[in-house]
């Protein structure tokens, strides 16, 4: 496999190459598509990375590289172009839908998994012959699609790319063979576990994850656990790399990259507006309080990662060991479908589900109901029940950040208290004025529902204004300037170094 020309001017039929001095890569963009009634219907694209993407491209000029993730998606590809979208413009990479199908699934089985320290969740036959062919077939191509994307879209001439998450590992060392000069800063939105998860992988995978990584820039991750991690990974891949772990700076050759820390964070001005939309508003009468019934609430994608389960059963402990709350207190679940083509997650939900109905069975009667879920994406309806809540419960296993924590902090006009995994990547803001919990410690966790539900008025309100205090002095604007300024405002004004081992992704069966 040699390193591809990325560099050909070209565009589409019937457009001209445009230069951007900042491009955006990303599995999923800010938008996609659909076919009603006939026609094509655009929508906003749900999860964390889309919206914190969506929001660079409306405050920076800059073109954005995002799969088509749907038939309609390939439609507007085909037809369209590029997709104007705040101050830039977005173009939609497709690639055969084999492809894309091998990829989608070692990102969303293989790495999600492994990364979310869920690995031996998955069950798969020959497990070790599945991955090395997803690894070939699909996820080395679909990055290298995006790499040629380059290509395609500028003139030859790249300065600067922003790298989004998991799905593109590979395409750093492809664009850096074919644009030395370019800056690339790589974030990674989920959490990088220790080196010994890593093992899981066939050697030459992980190797080669590593390899691509350091030939970014910058390296970024939410918390400074997931550094650590990512640099003891590569002393372990990448034994010919001189690492400083004080300074986080990881020497290949005569190439240098910074791995730092800079968590995600929330627009808080743009929150509290939300409060005035009626359309929440109206949301907000839907859960509105019933006298005397203090409310828990959960806002989560159905994903095994988020511990759901164990939160039921840590409410189900709560009514048994403090019998008091039955009746009195209700578990509102707002749980969003999630890659529902995926054996685990079609278990995992159909477990999560009937375990809902085993706990209303037991403790509801006529006037009382324990959980309600509700089960769609409908993310006005999520930001009305974090502002109404009494608890809020995020007891994942663990989490990059989870943006969650963080909004419903600032939306809340209850002084509601925040229940926090000690895994998640926000608890290292939070943990002061959250009550923190191990999210397999089912009893733990119940006893900090009860410990919140009768805490007093003085110190729900320590806690709430503690905490919005904790994420208004790191907000997404400061975030996004620490990852701008970053990224040197000229290519011309960086020198042209030797990347070290900058042979390519190893792939099985390479020759």
């Amino acid at each position: 496999m040699t390193t591809p020309d990325l560099s050909c001017p070209h565009g589409r039929a019937g457009q001209s190459p445009s230069k951007h001095s900042l491009i955006l890569m990303s599995s999923r963009g800010p938008v996609e598509h659909s076919i009603k009634d006939g026609k094509v219907v655009q929508r906003q694209s749900d999860g964390g990375v889309a919206t914190v993407l969506g929001a660079i491209a409306n405050h920076t000029e800059s073109l954005w590289l995002a799969g088509a993730r749907t038939e309609a998606d390939r439609l507007v590809a085909a037809e369209a172009g590029s997709i104007p979208f705040g101050k830039s413009e977005l173009r939609l990479i497709t690639a055969p839908k084999e492809t894309e199908d091998l990829h989608n699934d070692f990102c969303n089985t293989v790495l999600w998994f492994l990364q979310h320290s869920l690995f031996d969740h998955l069950q798969r036959d020959d497990m070790e012959q599945y991955m090395l062919d997803a690894w070939q077939q699909g996820y080395i191509p679909m990055n290298l699609a995006y790499a040629e994307a380059l290509g395609h879209e500028t003139e030859g001439e790249v300065e600067s790319v922003m790298i989004h998450d998991y799905h593109l590992y590979a395409a750093p060392l492809f664009i850096r063979g074919a644009y030395p000069r370019a800056y690339l800063q790589h974030f990674v939105h989920i959490p990088w576990p220790t080196a010994c998860e890593w093992t899981y992988l066939p050697d030459l995978i992980s190797a080669s994850i590593c390899n691509s990584l350091i030939a970014n820039d910058s390296v970024v991750f939410h918390t400074q656990a997931s550094v650590t991690n990512f640099l003891e990974t590569v002393a372990t891949y990448i034994p010919t790399a001189d690492i400083d772990y004080e300074e986080g700076v990881i020497t290949h050759g005569a190439h240098q990259t910074h791995v730092w820390a800079n968590p995600v964070s929330v627009d808080v001005d743009d929150l509290l507006d939300r409060l005035d939309d009626p359309e929440l508003e109206q949301a907000q009468r839907k859960f509105d309080t019933v006298p005397g019934i203090k409310t828990i609430v959960r806002v989560d994608r159905l994903d095994p990662s988020k511990n759901i389960a164990k939160g039921f059963q840590a409410f189900e402990y709560l009514l048994e060991r403090y019998p008091e709350w039955r009746g009195k207190a209700r578990f509102l679940a707002f749980l969003v479908p999630t890659r529902g083509t995926i054996a685990e997650y079609q278990r995992h939900a159909l477990d999560v589900l009937h375990q809902a109905e085993a706990i209303n069975a037991r403790f509801g009667g006529e006037h009382w109901k324990p959980i309600t879920i509700f089960y769609q994406q409908n993310r006005m309806q999520a930001l009305a029940a974090l502002s109404l809540y009494d608890v809020l419960i995020v007891n994942s296993v663990v989490d990059g950040l989870n943006l969650v924590s963080k909004e419903g902090a600032i939306l809340n006009q209850r002084n509601g208290v925040l229940v926090l995994s000690k895994g998640v990547g926000s608890y290292q803001e939070l943990q002061d004025y959250a009550l923190g919990i191990e999210p397999h410690d089912i009893a733990g966790t119940a006893a900090a529902l009860n410990e919140a539900l009768q805490m007093s008025a003085p110190e729900r309100q320590r806690r709430a204004h503690g905490m919005r205090a904790v994420i208004e002095r790191h907000q997404f604007a400061d975030w996004l300037q620490l990852m701008l300024d970053d990224v040197p405002s000229s290519a011309d004004d960086r020198p042209l170094d030797d990347t070290g081992d900058s042979r390519p992704l190893a792939t099985a069966g390479a020759n």
